[in-house]
Formats: structure tokens, sequence, C-alpha cells
């Protein structure tokens, strides 16, 4: 699907997780929200999602992130996503201009 069975643990640990399937069962993507301080949103799809599936999965992926929000108290959301910017807009994240630190500048 797209990542490591360790970065599927880490997403897993560290916050709420879901998974999308198919009326038939088939594995659409996850998603969930890493909660340390702030929640870090992360989705992970399958070919469905670029097809068939494109607009449940974004109707679904806005009503759970808005859930998990809610759910756990969080003050604010982040995703960083240079690819699926579109996306993100889609289900209601606005783009800012932000710095961060990466790690062995």
């Amino acid at each position: 699907m797209g990542c490591t069975p360790e970065q599927a643990a880490f997403n897993v640990a560290t916050g709420p997780a879901y998974s999308f399937f198919t009326e038939g069962g088939e594995l659409v993507g996850c998603g969930g929200v890493r909660i340390y301080g702030v929640g870090e949103a992360w989705l992970i799809t399958g070919d469905k999602a670029k097809g068939e599936m494109k607009k449940t999965l974004l109707q679904t992926t806005a009503n759970t992130m808005d859930k998990i929000v809610r759910d756990e108290r969080l003050w604010t959301l982040i995703a960083d996503s240079a690819k699926n910017g579109n996306f993100l807009e889609h289900i209601g994240f606005k783009k800012i201009e932000a710095y961060k630190w990466e790690a062995g500048q």
C-alpha cells in the first residue's frame, strides 16, 4: 500500500486510525492522526482511491478527521504533503506557509 510495517506500526501506536473498504471488502486506503501535542494527519491509499471511490473517500476522510479532532480535543491538525495538496484542500485543510526543522541539516 505504500509504507513499511514499521511505519504502519508507528502510525497506529501514535493515535487513532481507520481503514476504508469497498462494499466487497477490498481495501481502498487507511489513515489517521498521529498525536504528540498537535495532530498530524496521514493517509495511505490504493488504486481504487483514484477512481470510482475517490468522492466517497474524500467525504469519509473529512468526516473522520473532524471526529478525531473533536474526540481528541486537538487545537490544530496538520498535514505535510507536496503531492496531495489538492486532496487536502478538498477535505478542508488550509494551505499555510510554515518552517520546519529536519534532522541532519
